[in-house]
């Protein structure tokens, strides 16, 4: 039989009914859904102590873990009609279910209880309960219900117990401070009611104490996880094809992508058919203008879907879509992808097989996020311009401004553990504030608008989110091949839920915009502009080619990362300087070495490569040094890179003076993001649709 969570709970029909209890148990059971498939949640309801013995008597050995929400005291615990359940008749029953890992008391127990819980026989103590979790006072019912919701919402999800506990701990002490003693009932029984001794809580426990502890037995720690713990002892019968599943979900996203984009533009014909003051002649015209533009932006979407659409008619190998979205994907992106399916290609057979493939998985996914968050943000300050020209500033709340300027105060020790996707959440709801009443002001990139209350709990964007960060935090505990297959699974299925919500960025290309020159022939007045760029999509044969675009009437951004919504429309763009940059332009080679901001360090600023987490650019204006690695230079020393020995003075001096320029556009716009006053008072950033 499967193992099984045994979530129970109980009213005392002398006492003050606990009016959140059955929902609760409700609500945990929900969560459990996430690892259903190695353990079974089943509830008590208004649980006996018949009930409970009678449970362990058919399914002792299958439990893993207990949760009890009801009335409770140091002494026992109290169950619908029978009242009192004694803690060394608690313990003893406890030993009926040697694989129990983890009790959780979600009522007011105290330390008698663990203790007895942890150390049932002082004869034989290596028995007892590993984990327990318990109160040490009084606690409110609405308060408590919060408490192990959240806590199991993490658990659920390859949190270790310990971040689970504190995330549970954060989302209680994120209310008011009376959100612990607020009206209303209490899970606590005293001596009134209660046929044990004298139990009356403790009148000089400081109400600053936070209610709940955890307690753990031997040498467990707070990194232990539930499901690392169960997924090293499932034998996986079934062979796991990585990246089949995503490969799946990825053609079925462009698919849709290319669907909707087609709606667009039947929409936009429609109306010209509406219009009174075009002939029928100009409205072709227009119609093949509408139709060329489409099909030269949408391309490579056109060709995932059609590859698709035969999938789905004789579905067999998935090589062709695969290549097809490693060539559309923006690199790194498709780089990764490409790396990722060959594993799919392969026999994985060892712990270090998948312990490699677990490792692109992180990369992937903190790349896309990355990327994802240096879009927005880009687009938010080219929105706070256009504002600035009519005359207006940004309007933001002060939690919203200040969780923008955590992403410019990163630091080494704190930026692996930066929530990308509440400012991303956080930026999109500040770009529909600000553009509700501004018809002739839009963001480059429109599908951050459609973001709604990512950073909620039971959203999979955010949950996915957790996930990942939960697994790579437990990276060094893996220790088994089962464990890390379970891993690789959810985090295949945390990068379909977060790619279903990023995905419309293959509708847009990503180029390295090395030069720009103006170009105007005698006794002409006009200008036109040289382009010399790079396409920044993988391709197969891994090559990438220096292109050149003459005779443009616009522009781009020179020494730049941008996108472009069609190759030959540059002054369409959106640049991502200084959020992302490409080491090769500031030094003019002919490839593509691009660096995300990382984190600063004092007044410097780190850009980490996408291709290697150990090469940095250390940019630092104080003494106009800059750190490549263990390489440093300033304007008068020869090292920058492998190659800088050969470039001349003039050449050193200019990739340094790029470098430092790119300093002061990052510090420029942090700098401009601190000086904005605060226009709205409501301190809500997330969670404010109601």
């Amino acid at each position: 039989m499967s193992r099984i969570a045994l979530l129970a709970y109980a009213n005392d029909m002398k006492e003050e009914p606990l009016h959140y209890v059955e929902q609760e148990i409700k609500e945990i059971n929900t969560y459990f859904g996430n690892i259903k498939k190695h353990l079974n949640p089943d509830i008590l309801i208004s649980a006996t102590k018949d009930d409970l013995f009678r449970y362990f008597a058919d399914h002792g050995p299958d439990i893993e873990i207990m949760h009890f929400s009801g009335h409770g005291n140091s002494l026992a615990l109290f169950f619908t009609k029978d009242g009192a359940f004694r803690k060394e008749g608690l313990a003893a029953l406890m030993a009926f279910a040697p694989n129990l890992k983890l009790v959780f008391l979600n009522a007011c127990a105290s330390r008698e209880i663990i203790d007895v819980l942890h150390t049932p026989d002082p004869a034989n103590p290596q028995k007892g309960v590993p984990i327990v979790i318990g109160t040490q006072r009084p606690v409110y019912d609405k308060v408590a219900s919060d408490f192990s919701i959240y806590f199991y919402t993490a658990l659920t999800k390859s949190w270790p117990i310990g971040k689970a506990f504190d995330f549970a701990k954060t989302f209680v002490l994120s209310g008011e401070h009376f959100a612990l003693f607020p009206k209303g009932p209490n899970r606590y029984i005293g001596t009134k009611r209660a046929a044990v001794m004298d139990d009356d809580p403790d009148d000089e426990t400081s109400p600053q104490e936070f209610p709940w502890g955890i307690y753990y037995k031997e040498s467990l720690t707070d990194d232990w996880s539930i499901t690392q713990y169960l997924n090293e002892k499932y034998d996986d019968k079934e062979k796991y094809a990585p990246n089949d599943e995503l490969i799946r979900a990825l053609a079925a996203n462009a698919s849709r992508l290319y669907a909707n984009l087609a709606k667009e533009r039947d929409a936009l014909i429609a109306t010209l058919y509406d219009k009174s003051d075009l002939s029928a002649k100009e409205v072709l015209i227009e119609v093949e203008n509408i139709n060329d533009k489409f099909n030269r932006r949408n391309s490579q979407l056109k060709e995932i879907n059609d590859l698709y659409a035969a999938y789905i008619q004789d579905p067999q190998s998935l090589s062709d879509i695969a290549d097809k979205l490693i060539n559309t994907f923006p690199l790194p992106l498709g780089k990764l992808l490409q790396r990722m399916y060959s594993f799919s290609k392969e026999n994985l057979l060892t712990e270090e097989d998948y312990a490699e493939f677990l490792d692109l998985q992180i990369n992937f996914y903190e790349i896309l996020v990355k990327l994802a968050a240096a879009t927005i943000l880009s687009d938010l300050l080219e929105v706070y311009g256009m504002k600035e020209k009519i005359g207006k500033i940004l309007a933001f709340n002060p939690i919203q401004k200040e969780i923008i300027l955590n992403y410019f105060r990163q630091t080494k020790d704190n930026e692996q553990d930066f929530d990308y996707t509440s400012f991303i959440e956080v930026i999109s709801q500040v770009l529909k504030e600000n553009l509700k009443d501004e018809p002739d002001i839009a963001p480059f990139v429109k599908e951050y608008l459609h973001f709604e209350s990512i950073n909620t709990y039971e959203n999979n964007f955010f949950n996915s989110h957790m996930v990942i960060k939960g697994i790579k935090a437990k990276l060094p505990t893996l220790n088994t091949t089962a464990a890390y297959i379970h891993h690789c699974r959810e985090i295949e299925l945390g990068l379909i839920n977060l790619l279903k919500e990023l995905f419309f960025i293959l509708q847009y290309k990503m180029v390295v915009i090395k030069n720009v020159e103006a170009i105007r022939k005698r006794n002409v007045l006009a200008k036109t502009y040289f382009h010399k760029y790079m396409l920044l999509e993988q391709r197969i044969s891994d090559r990438m080619e220096v292109m050149e675009l003459q005779s443009l009437p616009e522009y781009a951004e020179s020494y730049s990362v941008i996108l472009v919504k069609e190759i030959y429309r540059m002054f369409e763009y959106l640049s991502l300087s200084p959020f992302l940059i490409d080491k090769n332009v500031q030094c003019e080679f002919d490839g593509v070495d691009l660096y995300f901001y990382n984190y600063t360090e004092g007044n410097g600023i780190v850009y980490k490569s996408l291709t290697n987490n150990e090469r940095l650019i250390h940019i630092q204006p104080e003494t106009q040094d800059i750190e490549l690695g263990a390489a440093t230079i300033t304007k008068t020393t020869l090292r920058f890179i492998e190659d800088m020995a050969i470039k001349t003075d003039r050449e050193k001096n200019r990739i340094t003076n790029r470098l430092l320029q790119l300093h002061a556009e990052f510090a420029y716009y942090r700098s401009k993001i601190a000086a904005t006053p605060v226009t709205i008072q409501n301190a809500t950033p997330i969670n404010s649709q109601p």
